[in-house]
Parts: structure tokens; sequence; C-alpha cells
């Protein structure tokens, strides 16, 4: 694992474009953080895709103390003028394709008398340069399966920002098919009985480049969250993960873990995993976990003995990692645009196992 201090980079965002007070601001905390040289992505790089543009609203000094973590400055970066959008989900399954410049606000309401409890949402993320903020809102009892796709091509910021309410339960599985990508995943688990189940696949190649901060905020008492992130670099990629497990004084018997794994395909693909764990009271049960490695070679070696070539069994692993990830997801739909987009994502090839 690489420490933060290896990826240092020059980001000079005023030689750009001016910025809007409140942006400068923005930009100033990142940097204060340490966090404009823990990103492997140079900011200058999502600038010069996304473009940046001096914000046109007024700025207050409420607004420049609200910038309390790294997803607000992000999102104050580059998503200063977005339009905001507002959905509730009425079906058991639905599926939304997120749209250049727009935030979205979702609520999953429980509804009694209906069939089926739990309700499905899909979330897109399209071959195109994104930078949009997700906020969904479990009320009381719900169930949500959200799936989160990043397709081959996409560029950008994603920030998810999840509510939990009592009892509500929230099972997400995030996949990360993107080119150029910093993703924010933030689950507050604000209630008594709340549950999350994040996992996260990342596979990435050629040039690729993302970035993962996930976070566990464990704000009441006996919730429950599940961390798992698995991930596949090949040829020249890069990736990044943080992961934290935050439980606050009133969090008695919380019980929370986090893990991350990294496949690392040939010698170039280069990976960093951060998780930490912050317990601010007794009575809790936590921990987190990470490995990284390259690929088995008796794995490798008992499948060319069955007369597999080389670079077909590193590609029957990489499926391995992905599909088994699928399995948890009940929509047939979001199972096939998934598979549709590792397909995609596998014509890149790998050109250095």
């Amino acid at each position: 694992m690489k420490s933060q201090n290896t990826y240092t980079y020059d980001i000079n965002l005023q030689a750009n474009k001016s910025l809007s007070p409140k942006q400068t601001k923005a930009l100033e905390y990142l940097e204060s953080k340490k966090l404009t040289s823990f990103y492997q992505i140079k900011l200058a790089e999502l600038i010069e895709l996304l473009g940046i543009e001096n914000s046109k609203a007024q700025t207050t000094e409420k607004e420049i103390e609200e910038i309390n973590s790294p997803a607000d400055a992000l999102h104050i970066l580059f998503g200063c003028e977005n339009r905001k959008q507002k959905i509730k989900l009425d079906k058991i399954s639905t599926e939304y394709v997120i749209k250049p410049k727009t935030d979205l606000e979702i609520y999953c309401l429980y509804e009694t008398g209906k069939p089926e409890k739990k309700q499905r949402l899909a979330l897109v993320m399209p071959n195109d340069k994104i930078c949009s903020k997700v906020t969904v809102n479990a009320e009381e009892n719900t169930d949500l399966e959200l799936s989160v796709i990043t397709e081959p091509g996409s560029t950008g910021i994603l920030i998810l920002d999840n509510n939990l309410s009592q009892d509500a339960n929230l099972e997400l599985n995030f996949f990360n098919f993107g080119n150029l990508l910093i993703n924010h995943i933030q689950t507050n688990l604000e209630a008594d009985g709340s549950k999350a189940k994040i996992a996260i696949t990342t596979y990435l190649n050629s040039n690729d480049k993302g970035y993962t901060s996930v976070n566990a905020n464990h704000l009441s008492k006996n919730t429950k969250a599940r961390i798992d992130s698995r991930s596949v670099l090949a040829d020249n990629s890069t990736y990044g993960f943080l992961g934290n497990i935050y439980i606050n004084k009133n969090g008695k018997n919380a019980d929370s873990f986090l893990e991350d794994h990294v496949l690392l395909i040939g010698t170039h693909a280069k990976a960093y995993s951060v998780p930490s764990l912050e317990i601010k009271t007794n009575e809790v049960r936590a921990g987190h976990g990470a490995t990284m490695g390259n690929v088995n070679q008796e794995h490798l070696y008992y499948m060319k003995t069955r007369g597999i070539p080389e670079r077909k069994a590193v590609e029957l692993i990489i499926e391995g990692v992905v599909i088994n990830s699928i399995k948890s997801i009940s929509s047939k739909e979001g199972k096939m645009k998934i598979v549709k987009c590792f397909e995609e994502k596998k014509k890149q090839g790998i050109h250095n196992a």
C-alpha cells in the first residue's frame, strides 16, 4: 500500500478560470485537509474535462461555513450551478440516468398494504461528463436495493449521500467502470435499527483513474453496516480507496465492518487503500481490513494445465470477481445492464497481464 504522501501534484485552479469566493474557499478546504495531494487524480484534469465556471450566485458567510467535508468542497468546485430534481419512488423497480449538471434528491417511502416491501432503484452514470450529488432519503421501515452503475467512458464526480431513518434497510451495489472518476459515498445511519450493506466493485484498465471514498456514520444505537470493496486493476490504471467507519457517542451497540480487496493485473497498475475507524463510545463492534496482490500463480498454473491459455485464464479470474458481485442483485434488468457494461469494458483488453 502506498502512502498518501506519494501522490503530490501542482494544482493551480486560478490559472484555469476565475473562481467565486465560495469555490476558492472550497479549494482552500481541500488543501487544508491535504486532500489535494491525496487524490491520485489531478483536479486540473477534471477541470479540463468538466469545465469550471465562476458561480453567479451570491456567497454568504453561512454557506462558506457549511463546507465540512471533501464531498461538499468538490461539489462546490464543479457542481455549484447544478439544477435540483426531486424524485419520489412510487414503483417497485425504477431506473434513472443521471443527467449532466443535475443533482437528485430521492425519497423512498414505505407504504403499508403493498405486496412487496423492497423497492429497487438503478442509477446509471452515462458515458458523459458528470458532476452530480445524489441524496437518498430512506424513511422509516423502508427496504431499498440501490444499484449505481458508472458506464465505461464516464468521467467526473459522483457524490452519493444516503440518510437512513428508523429500521430502514439499504442494500447498495456500486459498480465502477468509468475512465476518470471521483466517487464519494456517505451513509448516515441516523436512527435506531437502521442497516446498510454496501458492496463496491471496480474494474479499471487502459489508463483509467479512479478514487472512491466511502463513509458509514453510526449516529444512533443498534445500527449495522457492512462495506465490502473489491477492485481489479489492469494495464496502466490507478485506483485509490479511502474507507471510514464513524461511531458517535450515541452509537451504542453499533456493529460495523469495512474491507477492501484489490487484484492487480500485471506490473503497471497502481493502487492504494486507507481503511480507518473513528469510535466515540463503548459497547460497539467494529473492524476493518485490506488486501492487495497479483493473480495467484497456482490458480493460473491449474487453469493452464486444463488447456486454458494464460490470457483467457486472467480474463476468467476478472470475470469471477465482477460476476460474483452481481449475484446479490434481484433485478434482472439491473444484472443485464451491469453485464453489458462489463463486456464493453473488457473490449479495452488486458495489455500488461
